[in-house]
């Protein structure tokens, strides 16, 4: 079913029965993410995880110069489609985001259909629900020519994207941290602090997701935020 809400800056599509309202009520209105007008007024925004265009339509209304925004599914896609057209300084990508020249990936759908916000794009696995395009992180950083500041929520492809060279020339991260078995946010946090970013992550509590084998597991989401101590 489509539904609309009627914003300060036009309409919004989502669809009934599912999460979006949720991610939109998350994202946008309460600002989940906790960015300001500062980080976004007048710059440029990537914003990874894309969904229906929560975060990129908080993004445009608080000013933001250009927003690039990347969502690898394409039953998303097209109401992120919907909710950005109108607007000439965003410029948007179907594709999942990775640091490898690979032209295809999987898509692997969450065990709730109703969580729209649940697909995820894995480079390890070698079989998925859907097979989707992917684009690389520097393909994308160099559309934009900068990026102040870059939202990233791809349920665990962040530990593959941010490791790309390109990160250092980002003054802002925020975004959600899906832990796995061989994954924790640790080792995302050494990761930035490496890149000579500050960090702080908050946990938000067990989640459930699957491994190439198929196999049900449960470990840990969060928030995570970097800032750049070099730019």
């Amino acid at each position: 079913m489509d539904l609309q809400l009627k914003l300060e800056d036009g309409l919004f599509h989502y669809r009934g029965g599912c999460s979006d309202l949720i991610i939109f009520r998350s994202v946008h209105d309460n600002n989940e993410y906790k960015v300001t007008p500062e980080d976004i007024k007048d710059k440029t925004v990537i914003d990874i995880g894309a969904h229906i265009g929560s975060f990129t339509r908080l993004a445009l209304r608080m000013g933001a110069k250009k927003v690039i925004a990347v969502e690898a599914s394409p039953m998303n896609y097209e109401y992120l489609i919907r909710n950005t057209k109108e607007y000439k300084n965003c410029i948007t990508i179907n594709a999942a985001v990775g640091i490898f020249e690979n032209k295809f990936t999987y898509l692997i759908e969450p065990e709730d259909p109703a969580n729209t916000g649940g697909r995820s794009a894995r480079f390890d696995y070698t079989t998925g629900d859907l097979v989707v395009m992917t684009v690389m992180f520097d393909d994308i950083f160099r559309i934009c020519g900068e990026c102040h500041l870059m939202k990233i929520d791809c349920e665990g492809s962040e530990f593959d994207i941010l490791c790309g060279e390109s990160i250092r020339q980002i003054h802002k991260i925020v975004g959600e941290y899906h832990e796995s078995e061989t994954r924790k946010v640790t080792e995302l946090m050494e990761r930035l602090e490496g890149m000579r970013f500050s960090t702080k992550y908050s946990p938000l509590g067990p989640y459930s997701y699957k491994t190439a084998e198929g196999d049900k597991k449960m470990s840990m989401v969060g928030h995570f935020e970097g800032v750049s101590r070099s730019l």
